[in-house]
């Protein structure tokens, strides 16, 4: 089976499940093979939306859960900096890093209402898979200029490379000679 024959069959599912588990890297993916034809950019971003909002949503779940426990007395400095923004911060929080999974547990513990913050995170997520789309199709645009200018130095590339580690080798031979030789007791 051909690569295209596979992302064909399982490439918008493939962009859900990677958004639920590794959202930045995969949309960035999903842009580059749009740009190609690969896949089809609204039905990616779709999927990579879905994808972000439901892994935001069992975070949130697992604040509520824990609302009355351990979550509520650990979020009450953030409660204090976090309230100018409101629930805006919740479609801000994914283009944070590692604010993300801390914003959805803060809400859920607080008790916001499931629907108001699936309205800001469906928002949120949307907007983050639009970007990280968009970056893996103008990554991709770059690569595709790069690729002739590389295969031209390919072969000096190679030289380099071996160069480099046939060097790396012989220091180290001469490092391992130079230490045992003044292991070695005199006389």
């Amino acid at each position: 089976m051909a690569l295209e024959d596979l992302l064909a069959k399982y490439g918008l599912f493939a962009a859900y499940l990677g958004s639920v588990f590794e959202g930045d890297t995969v949309m960035i993916l999903a842009g580059g093979l749009a740009r190609y034809g690969l896949l089809y950019w609204p039905a990616s971003w779709a999927m990579g939306t879905l994808g972000a909002v439901t892994a935001d949503s069992l975070c949130f779940y697992l604040g509520c859960s824990g609302r009355r426990t351990k979550w509520a007395s650990r979020f009450a400095v953030t409660k204090h900096r976090i309230s100018g923004y409101g629930p805006w911060a919740i479609t801000v929080a994914r283009l944070i890093p590692g604010a993300r999974v801390a914003s959805m547990l803060f809400w859920g513990a607080n008790g916001l209402a499931f629907s108001r913050f699936l309205l800001f995170d469906v928002l949120g997520c949307s907007l983050w898979a639009a970007t990280f789309m968009a970056c893996g199709w103008a990554l991709a645009a770059q690569v595709e200029n790069l690729l002739p200018k590389v295969a031209r130095i390919e072969h000096r590339l190679i030289v380099l490379l071996a160069g480099a580690v046939i060097t790396l080798l012989a220091w180290r031979l001469l490092l391992r000679g130079w230490r045992r030789s003044r292991e070695r007791p005199s006389g």
